[in-house]
């Protein structure tokens, strides 16, 4: 039996957001069982329902009477019809299911339709969703743009589910239909060209500019004609604007039109002069239908119309707008070209493809999708837990396992503990016992994280292996599902994640080295690590952390020589053997950054350590940006002779510059933090670059030590192998004489 999503929407008719809604139905229809819900009074509701019904949906109509009514309502068909998810669309659905979630204990997500304060009621009402979002389970966007404009409350509950459209073909002759019907509707002349634009008759919507804009053209475009569809406040005084202007035979107002997704592809060019927006449908609905778009650089439009798939103005400026719908208007090449443009952009990230998996995605955190009713078909998975001292956090990390929208039968964690004198083994133990996937600790005397994932390995069962560790927070419940469809999808051996230091408790202080740490001077310009907007094949030097089994198997364990890196080295090796890897958003996982400057240079240390090993081991595995450091540090030593010889003025150039480098991107860098320990970035780019450079030379340094006693213990163990041959010998000897 699907589980049950419930969309609730207060709506007085199908415009835009409801062919979203009623288009999520349709494309998660396999997944889960969608039911559409929305208040039904004199004038609002019915023709959203109408529509849900018409396609086979389960509908429920509540009533607007009270909020107390309202919240019964919602509250009896929550436990009656199984709802075991709300999606609310505005302040409305949102208020009364943060109410009956509070109640019910069904989780809620609250999908952001975006916020234009149109008015001062508007405005209260939006802010009313707002508050509303403080106890939302997730937060909705439509584009990854919006989702980064959220605070940092809400951030880390962000999902996007874009709106999305299909490409459309129209015949030159069904265009001219088009067009006839348009131009018939409002009384145009079908032989001239013809912009459309549509939406509610509101100050946001810019309609006012474009009557400005309508005036500019008369004289460069004087056969040039709009068709303006839709109601609202403003249809009075944009009337009387167009008749002062002269325009009564060219601006004309169609009203609103249901089927207005047909109609635009008898147009020319459509027009979206919006002061506030997000992802509007119109737009998409243009785009789809091989219609230019000339619109407003607003909300998400900017990422919808990038590489020209949309012609693009400042808002508010009717003389932009009219210069760039005469360019469109007076160049057919153009108009071909922005088409073209635009099919490729809602085949790559608006398609309904797309919005299917991010719905999946987003489902799949809250109920049960399983391909088959056990998950049979599933593979086994094992995460590989290597821990020291963990007792803070590895109680969360596995509840957060455990809650995985995966059959529970189908993985398992193993913990391997590398000798805790904390609380961590009792705490594991304890967890253990509780009901669950099956979670298991393993003893780590080698102590080192390699030594751990390896006996981990070596314990699990699992057809792939996922590493995490103790100190992390896992942000979605279908990472584990994830895993295994991107492994199916993709024929990868390798999963590479993104692992942003944008943990949820983080101190302003971690914060800043967060900042610092994704910023070009503080990690590798090659590095995928802190991507999270990238999906593809990658070299999984410094991401990779999901692998199938038979890899350690066929190419061998971690090595256990390494106290950091082992995770690059081993993914270095599979790397130059041929194994391919692949990187998604969906599995980042989010880790702590260090909590003081000499944690933070003690960390860099370690892992200068781990890359200069590294380099060792694979020639030709470093890069001169990763030596940086190194030469940093030794030029800094150098301040100790540097005075008294002649090279002091070059020494005391190569410092300033970098003293202007760190000052100028921790400029850059600040201006996206707040508060006070933004003063501190320099120290926390000094501190990075210090401790690999220290690393570094240290290991360089001691290198041949380490290498000389290695080699006295081979010797050592040689000659006890040899003596404990010979007593061997001597003894099966006495033997046989005494026989």
């Amino acid at each position: 039996m699907k589980a049950r999503v419930l969309h609730l929407r207060a709506s007085n008719f199908v415009g835009g957001p409801e062919k979203q809604i009623l288009a999520y139905a349709r494309e998660s229809a396999d997944i889960v069982e969608n039911m559409i819900g929305s208040f039904c009074g004199e004038t609002e509701g019915a023709e959203l329902l109408r529509a849900a019904a018409s396609r086979g949906l389960a509908i429920l109509p509540l009533p607007t009477a009270s909020l107390t009514a309202s919240v019964a309502a919602l509250k009896r068909a929550v436990r009656e019809s199984n709802i075991q998810l709300i999606c609310t669309h505005g302040y409305k659905p949102a208020v009364l299911a943060a109410i009956v979630s509070w109640i019910t204990r069904v989780p809620y997500v609250c999908f952001l339709r975006g916020w234009t304060k149109e008015n001062r009621k508007v405005a209260f009402y939006e802010a009313i969703e707002r508050w509303c979002l403080r106890s939302a389970d997730r937060i909705v966007c439509l584009s990854e743009l919006q989702s980064s404009r959220l605070s940092k409350l809400y951030r880390s509950r962000a999902r996007v589910v874009v709106n999305a459209a299909s490409i459309r073909s129209y015949t030159a002759e069904q265009r001219t239909t088009l067009r006839q019907q348009v131009c018939g509707l409002v009384g145009l002349d079908p032989g001239r060209p013809l912009a459309v634009a549509a939406g509610r008759l509101s100050p946001e919507k810019g309609t006012a500019v474009l009557v400005e804009c309508a005036a500019i053209l008369r004289r460069s475009c004087p056969d040039l004609q709009f068709a303006i569809f839709g109601e609202g406040e403003e249809r009075q005084r944009l009337q009387q604007q167009v008749s002062s202007l002269k325009l009564e035979s060219k601006f004309k107002f169609a009203g609103h039109h249901g089927n207005f997704s047909d109609l635009v592809a008898g147009a020319d060019l459509l027009v979206n002069p919006s002061f506030s927006e997000e992802i509007p449908n119109v737009v998409l609905e243009a785009m789809s239908a091989g219609v230019p778009v000339v619109a407003t650089a607003v909300g998400g439009v900017p990422d919808l119309g990038r590489d020209g798939a949309i012609a693009m103005v400042k808002a508010g400026d009717a003389g932009l707008l009219a210069g760039a719908i005469q360019e469109v208007v007076s160049d057919i090449s153009k108009r071909s070209a922005i088409v073209q443009k635009a099919w490729e952009r809602l085949e790559q990230d608006y398609s309904p493809h797309k919005q299917a998996e991010q719905l999946r995605s987003l489902y799949g955190e809250f109920v049960a999708i399983g391909r088959g009713a056990d998950g049979a078909d599933l593979p086994r998975i094992s995460v590989v837990i290597p821990v020291r001292n963990e007792e803070k956090r590895i109680a969360t990390v596995l509840e957060d396992l455990r809650e995985q929208a995966y059959p529970q039968h189908r993985f398992e964690i193993i913990v391997a503990d590398g000798m805790s004198t904390d609380r961590t083994v009792d705490i594991v133990e304890r967890l253990a016992t509780r009901p669950g996937a099956e979670v298991r600790v393993v003893q780590n005397p080698g102590r080192l994280s390699s030594c751990g994932r390896n006996a981990g390995v070596a314990a699990a069962s699992g057809d792939i292996i996922i590493f995490t560790d103790g100190h992390c927070h896992l942000p979605s419940r279908t990472l584990l599902r994830d895993a295994a469809d991107l492994f199916a999808r993709s024929g990868a051996g390798i999963l590479c994640r993104p692992q942003p230091l944008d943990f949820p408790e983080s101190t302003s202080f971690q914060r800043v080295v967060a900042a610092a740490r994704a910023s070009w001077l503080g990690h590798g310009r090659d590095s995928t690590i802190y991507n999270m907007t990238f999906e593809g094949w990658v070299d999984p030097s410094s991401a990779g952390a999901m692998y199938r089994r038979d890899l350690f198997e066929q190419y061998g364990g971690i090595d256990e020589s390494f106290d950091a890196c082992e995770d690059v080295e081993f993914n270095c090796r599979l790397h130059r053997s041929g194994v391919k890897a692949y990187i998604s958003p969906k599995l980042a996982v989010y880790y702590e950054p260090r909590k003081s400057l000499s944690g933070l240079f003690r960390q860099m240390v370690r892992y200068g350590r781990g890359r200069a090993r590294l380099g060792c081991k694979h020639r030709g595995s470093g890069s001169l940006s990763q030596m940086a450091p190194a030469v940093l540090v030794a030029v800094l030593l150098a301040a100790v002779i540097a005075p008294f010889t002649p090279l002091f003025r070059p020494w005391l150039v190569l410092v300033a510059s970098y003293l202007v480098v760190v000052v100028a991107e921790s400029l850059r860098v600040a201006a996206r933090c707040r508060g006070s320990k933004v003063l501190l970035l320099p120290l926390v780019f000094m501190a990075i670059h210090t401790g690999l450079g220290t690393g570094l030379l240290l290991e360089w340094l001691l290198k041949p030590q380490r290498d000389g006693a290695r080699a006295s213990a081979t010797i050592a163990k040689s000659e006890d192998q040899k003596e404990s041959l010979q007593l061997s010998t001597s003894s099966s000897a006495q033997e046989i004489g005494t026989k």
